[in-house]
């Protein structure tokens, strides 16, 4: 497994312009959240169809600086902007979700909806569970590929999301490969990507 982490982290940063983390991962990080959900930006969940919020933060570029450039519209049109309704704990992309009247859409969160099932599924056919982590670069390691690249890293190109799937035939249940996503912003859009691979090394 240790040589599958270290393959799928060079590819996650051999490129600045391709190690865009997880969007769940750079949200809490941009707003120092301890509690969020994919639901900010998917009306069902991981890679569900994109909520106004979700719209609008792919349209700004899908990265780190899109956030700040879209705090102050109000995505779901409840009369409250974007920055107010994440401080207050609401959802911003949820219109029945407002800083007065948060509801409950925090407490009902589970991992599948922090997954992207179906995509995992592709790589993973014969898994039924999964399980992410968020890392990060530690800072000698932003200042080794930073040095390679001859460029400064960007706050989205020091973090990503690994996802597992779960072998629960073994005694105990083990991770059983690994699964990260990547984006890189062209002139087109937002061009999305993933790669996985198996303990074998098979990718």
């Amino acid at each position: 497994m240790r040589r599958c982490l270290i393959f799928i982290l060079a590819f996650a940063w051999a490129g600045a312009a391709c190690a865009v983390p997880s969007f769940l991962h750079m949200f809490k990080k941009c707003y120092t959240l301890k509690t969020t959900s994919c639901l900010v930006c998917h009306s069902e969940g991981a890679g569900g169809k994109l909520s106004d919020y979700g719209k609008d933060f792919m349209k700004a570029g899908g990265n780190w600086d899109a956030f700040q450039a879209i705090d102050g519209k109000d995505s779901d049109g409840d009369g409250a902007r974007n920055l107010k309704e994440i401080g207050a704990g609401s959802n911003p992309g949820h219109p029945a979700s407002t800083p007065k009247k948060p509801g409950k859409w925090l407490e009902d969160v589970r991992i599948e909806d922090q997954l992207p099932l179906e995509e995992l599924r592709e790589f993973f056919p014969t898994y039924k569970r999964f399980e992410y982590q968020d890392v990060e670069l530690s800072e000698q390691d932003q200042g080794t590929i930073a040095d390679a690249l001859g460029d400064q890293l960007k706050p989205e190109d020091m973090m990503t999301t690994l996802y597992f799937p779960i072998d629960e035939k073994s005694d105990p249940p083990a991770r059983a490969g690994v699964a990260m996503y990547a984006a890189a912003s062209l002139k087109e859009g937002l061009l999305l990507s993933g790669i996985a691979v198996a303990p074998s090394g098979k990718v």
